[in-house]
């Protein structure tokens, strides 16, 4: 007979919890900041890994099933947990994570002057960058304005409606 019991299995793993011991193996202490010890906490890893590999396509499904179902009810769908914050489709804490992991990742390099921003070789003289992507770039922007002769927005001026374009005085 089974002698299992959800009510019990349940007080028993809180117990483990407050205790800071890993409610999973029942051994060792709960790493600091985590309810398991770091030895469970990797053997998870490597099962939802497997997990993932398994049927990719189902549990990407699965994943965006969920998500759309958080942002209908207004709940934060990268941690599911939280209301979204006012007119954004995250939360509070998981827009300050993403800004801050935005931050980090972020690499500004600056180049020293006389050097071109995409490369090391000497900038043409009055511009920012070397000869060939001088060159590269003044192509680019002729294609661009041969383009944008034809675009209706242009020649109507309705980017901008409420701004004219005004004549140049000499």
């Amino acid at each position: 007979m089974n002698n299992y019991n959800p009510a019990e299995a349940r007080a028993e793993r809180e117990w483990y919890k407050a205790h800071g011991i890993c409610p999973t193996c029942r051994q060792r202490d709960a790493a600091i900041g985590f309810v398991q010890c770091p030895e469970c906490i990797e053997r998870e890893s490597q099962y939802q890994a497997k997990y993932r590999e398994r049927d990719r396509e189902a549990y990407n499904a699965k994943r965006r099933e969920e998500r759309q179902r958080a942002k209908d009810l207004g709940i934060c769908p990268k941690c599911q947990r939280n209301q979204a914050a006012p007119g954004k489709i995250m939360c509070k804490t998981c827009l300050l994570r993403n800004r801050q992991k935005c931050k980090r990742n972020y690499v500004h390099v600056v180049k020293p002057d006389g050097i071109c921003k995409w490369c090391d070789e000497p900038i043409v003289p009055g511009k920012k960058l070397c000869q060939q992507h001088y060159a590269k770039m003044r192509q680019v922007g002729l294609n661009m304005r041969e383009h944008v002769k034809d675009n209706f927005f242009v020649k109507s001026n309705t980017i901008f409606p409420g701004r004219r374009r005004q004549a140049h005085e000499v």
